[in-house]
C-alpha cells in the first residue's frame, strides 16, 4: 500500500515514465482513483494502452520513447503549461 500525504501532492504534477506497464499503470490508477492529475509516458514497447485507458479522465497519455529528447519536450511543455 502507498502511504503519502495525498494533500501535498494534489496540486503536483505528476510523471510516471512506463506508465503502461504494470507498476506504472497501478501507479496511473491510484493516482486517477484518488483524483490527482498524472502524465503518464510509455512507448509501449512492452506496456499496454489498454492498461491506463480506463483511467483518462486524470491521465494525460504520451505514445514516446523517453530516449527520444525532442519527443519528451512536448511533454514537458505541457506539465508546465499544467502547473500554470
Amino acid at each position: 500500500m502507498i502511504n503519502l500525504d495525498l494533500q501535498k501532492i494534489s496540486n503536483k504534477n505528476i510523471l510516471i515514465t512506463g506508465g503502461a506497464g504494470f507498476i506504472g499503470s497501478n501507479l496511473a490508477k491510484f493516482f486517477a482513483d484518488n483524483q490527482i492529475k498524472t502524465f503518464v509516458v510509455d512507448n509501449l514497447s512492452t506496456g499496454f494502452f489498454k492498461n491506463i485507458e480506463p483511467h483518462l479522465d486524470f491521465v494525460n497519455f504520451y505514445n514516446v520513447d523517453i530516449c527520444n529528447f525532442n519527443s519528451l519536450e512536448k511533454v514537458f511543455k505541457d506539465l508546465s503549461v499544467s502547473d500554470t
